[in-house]
């Protein structure tokens, strides 16, 4: 097999696409944090208060606006199974929390204040 016909069947497998003066990457607008900022607070209606723990109790505390809440749990529901999300002060994922966990979390949670909403948000 040539390594030409071996790249295209790999490009079709994996969707590949190469980049180069006859076919560049498509034009996406760069957003600063600031303009990202700025979009969400002009977009959102509402802003969700997440928690992620992971197993050994480190957590990450986030302000999620309405619109980017779906894709932030179906995003980390795949790629980070393992620590559990609470929106709002509920638990809506589990990960690897067991009830009594996840109770004790929801109890510490509550009240929290809203963070700052920031971009990236990691």
């Amino acid at each position: 097999m040539h390594p030409t016909e071996i790249n295209v069947r790999l490009g079709v497998i994996m969707d590949v696409r190469r980049q180069d003066a006859t076919n560049p990457a498509p034009k996406v607008p760069h957003l600063t944090p600031g303009e990202m900022k700025r979009n969400a607070l002009a977009k959102a209606k509402v802003f969700h208060n997440t928690v992620h723990v992971y197993g050994n109790d480190d957590y990450r505390h986030h302000c999620v606006p309405d619109f980017e809440l779906e894709g932030m749990l179906e995003y980390n529901t795949t790629m980070r199974f393992g620590r559990a999300i609470f929106v709002d002060g509920k638990c809506v994922w589990e990960g690897y929390l067991d009830t009594e966990r996840i109770a004790q979390w929801e109890e510490k949670i509550r009240g929290w204040p809203m963070p700052e909403l920031r971009y990236p948000r990691n």
